[in-house]
Order: structure tokens, then sequence, then C-alpha cells
């Protein structure tokens, strides 16, 4: 049910958490294709960043809810406070990754005016 689609959003949360950390280690390796990488690590942070809002929107909704059952506001509390963690763990790495990329970015174009001129 409406339940275990949240609990299902939250893992891929964590999906695209760990793949941007990979992303970041990449990122990092000599001769990496820093422009397709950037890429992926843009669209693994829309579709996470769009998750997290979606399933912090259905928690908090749902958690106002007067009539909930003990088990299912237990439920939702759970997975609230499950949503905390990841979310929190998606928005440090993000942080990492926008860091990187402005970085990344400099560097880019320092080399393409390096190659300009």
């Amino acid at each position: 049910g409406e339940l275990d689609q949240c609990a299902d959003g939250i893992s891929q949360i964590e999906r695209h958490t760990e793949q941007l950390g990979k992303y970041v280690k990449d990122l990092d390796k000599r001769g990496a294709n820093v422009a397709q990488l950037l890429r992926k690590v843009e669209e693994e942070m829309d579709s996470g960043r769009y998750l997290t809002e979606e399933t912090g929107k259905y928690l908090k909704g749902r958690l106002r809810e007067a009539d909930l059952s003990r088990m299912t506001r237990h439920r939702l509390e759970k997975l609230a406070r499950q949503f905390e963690a990841t979310g929190g763990r998606f928005e440090a790495v993000s942080r990492t990754v926008l860091e990187k990329q402005r970085q990344l970015s400099g560097a880019l174009m320092d080399q393409e005016r390096g190659e300009a001129g």
C-alpha cells in the first residue's frame, strides 16, 4: 500500500545517496570524464531531491491526520525517523557534490581558457 511506497521512496533516496558518493570518488580519479560524470551527478541529485520533497510532504500530511490507527501512526513515525536520517545523508552528500562541482567547473573553465589561448 501507500506506506510500502513510502518505504520504497526512502530506499530510493538511499540509493541516490550511495550513487552520488560513488560519483564523487570517480570525479577524483585521474582521466575521469568529468563532463559526463557531472551530468550523471545532476540527474541523481534531481531525482533524489524530488523524492525527498515528495516523501517529506506525504509523511507530514499523513502524520497530521487525527484518525490514524495506533499501528499506522507507529509505522508512519518509524518511516519519518528513517526518512530524516536518509534525507540528512542525502543533503550531506549533495553539499559535497556541489562543492566538487564548483571546483571542477572552475578547473574546466581554466582548462578551456588555456586551450583557447
